[in-house]
Order: C-alpha cells, then structure tokens, then sequence
C-alpha cells in the first residue's frame, strides 16, 4: 500500500485550537482501509463528535489514547513575533533551538540574538493548545530566522474506520458534526495508480558518523519526517551510533540530526526495499 500523508485541519475558532483532524492528503486506493482521526489537548474536546461519509454515519468514532508522543517543527520568523501553530495539539514544549541564526532589527541595525544550534528554549511560550511564540520581551525587536520546536502531545484522539468503495465514482465527501452542529466538511479523491510492488514496509538502521572521523556518533538525537511531522527516533546507541526505525516504508525521507558540540544536520535519504543500512554525517561545531 502505498504511503499516505496527512492533513491535519483546525476546525474551531480560536487561532491555536485544543482540536485538530487528521486526514489523508493524498489519494487514496480503492478498497483501501483508512483510519480518520481527531487529536484534542483534553478529552473533554472530542465529546459530542460524529462523522458521515455522504449519506452514511461512520457513529461516534472510538476513544483512543497514544500517550509518549512527540511532535517536531520549523518555524520560520520572518519580522512578526506572532504566535505559530505546531501541527498537533502540543502539551509541553520541551526544546527550542536556533536552527539558522536569529536576527532581530534594532533601529536601524541587524544584531543575531541567537547563533546557529543555540538553545533558545527559555524565550518562547506554548500559546493556546497549539502554537509557539516569542515571549514578550525576550527579544528587542522583530525576530527573523529558523527555529526548531520539540513538544510532547496529549495522547487524546477520537478514530473512525473506513473503507474507500472498490469501484469509486467521483470525490468521497465527509461531513464533521458536533452536537448536531457541521464542524468540518472534506473529501478524498480516489488513486487511478495501481500500487507500485516496489515498495515495501522494511526495518532500517540509521547510523550517524563524524564527518572528519567516519567514526561512529553515540547518544546523537534522530528525527525523521514522516507526511508533515516529525517523529523522534531516539538516541544513536552507546556502542554502534545507530538508531533503528521499525516498519517504514520504503522511499526518501527527510531525517534531522542534533548533537551536543556538532552542527544540526538536516538531509533527505532513502530507504531501499531491502532496508540497507543509511548513514548521515554531522561536523563539529565551529
């Protein structure tokens, strides 16, 4: 089965919502099972929701949890230190760090407030149930750059099961409803492409090596984007530097790499079918 990334839409009305729903964003196989699924920052959000594909109601959907979970992104700030939304709901921001250098206008000077790698994570703020931002004062003027933002999940989502038809005519549309109230409508469109056999779920070792050494890189910290999120793979371990990512599939895949005294590294590599072993170099810090 081919890989389906996500969209993960915001349906109410504050500007960071507790609420997101995750859908696929790309097209989906006929008779494919696909699961639709709400995350929220409390249980209480995903009270009162039913989803109707058409005509037909898919019910109240399932209460799940998924608790350990935990989110990445960029945030590029371009001159406004307004708040920014993660992609999920967020619980705790647990790291920031100047991906690029920070610069901040004052007068008519550029000054850099944070050098690349720096960890700036005392001057920004969860904001609502979703966002990241600048913490009023903390820079003294407006703040341009890149960011990279760590930050736990709430495990609370609500799931609905559904299979596309084998024989589909036209768009899928879903309706979202609250109390009787329609929250969010959205459709899937149906893949013509038959499924590409060679692509397959594999298990894959990601080792990280010094760029000047090729010696093997221990304890580094390895995020690997999978559809529009980050996902954390842990540290490379304390004999082989190398971290292990469990039935993914096959394709090309943007990983990040941060290690205290090295150069954050983001590359896009591939995994083979055969799942072959992928390295990812990291210098020294200057």
């Amino acid at each position: 089965m081919p890989a389906k990334a996500s969209l993960r839409l915001d349906f109410g009305s504050d500007t960071c919502p507790g609420a997101l729903f995750e859908m696929p964003e790309q097209a989906v196989d006929p008779g494919e099972l696909m699961t639709l699924r709400i995350w929220a920052a409390t249980e209480a959000m995903l009270d009162g929701y039913e989803l109707r594909q058409g005509l037909q109601s898919l019910g109240l959907g399932e209460r799940v949890d998924y608790p350990g979970q935990v989110t990445c992104k960029y945030f590029d700030w371009a001159g406004e230190n307004t708040a920014q939304q993660f992609t999920f709901p967020v619980s705790r921001i647990t790291r920031v760090t100047a991906f690029a250098p920070l610069l901040c206008v004052v007068g008519d000077e550029l000054v850099t407030v944070a050098p690349q790698g720096h960890d700036v994570t005392d001057k920004f703020v969860r904001v609502g149930h979703s966002c990241l931002a600048p913490i009023l004062g903390q820079f003294p003027g407006p703040l341009y750059g890149t960011t990279h933002a760590v930050a736990e999940r709430p495990p609370y989502a609500r799931e609905w099961a559904w299979t596309a038809p084998s024989d589909p005519t036209g768009a899928q549309w879903f309706f979202l409803y609250r109390g009787g109230v329609l929250k969010r409508r959205f459709s899937l469109a149906l893949s013509d492409e038959p499924e590409d056999a060679s692509i397959k779920y594999v298990d894959c070792k990601i080792r990280v090596i010094d760029a000047d050494t090729a010696g093997a890189v221990l304890g580094a910290q390895v995020y690997i984007e999978i559809g529009e999120d980050y996902v954390d793979l842990g540290l490379t371990d304390d004999r082989y530097g190398f971290v292990k990512v469990f039935n993914i599939l096959s394709g090309e895949y943007r990983v990040v790499v941060e290690k205290d005294g090295y150069e954050s590294n983001a590359e896009m590599i591939t995994i083979t079918p055969d799942g072959d072993e992928v390295r990812v170099q990291i210098e020294v810090a200057a």
